[in-house]
């Protein structure tokens, strides 16, 4: 019996949301994870966007990101340092 169908998206629409939510949530514990004094400022500015939107990491990291850009010295060996 085939399992009934989504009127909302295919499975692998289903799948490819869940593959951007495993790469973001790896991306949030990379830098959250990541060592180093001259990355405390983002570590602690990713935190506060996750607090914000506790069930949505996908918001939260874009958030973090947009204020990165707008208002942090992005470090070297971050995505955007070459800005």
């Amino acid at each position: 019996m085939a399992p009934p169908a989504s009127s909302s998206g295919t499975a692998s629409d289903a799948y490819a949301g869940t593959s951007l939510r495993l790469q973001v949530l790896e991306i949030i514990d990379s830098l959250l994870n990541s060592a180093g004094p001259e990355l405390e400022e983002h570590r602690v500015l990713l935190r506060s966007h996750l607090k914000e939107h506790p069930w949505d990491p996908e918001t939260a990291l874009l958030r973090y990101l947009w204020d990165r850009e707008q208002h942090l010295a992005t470090p070297p060996g971050l995505p955007g340092a070459h800005r």
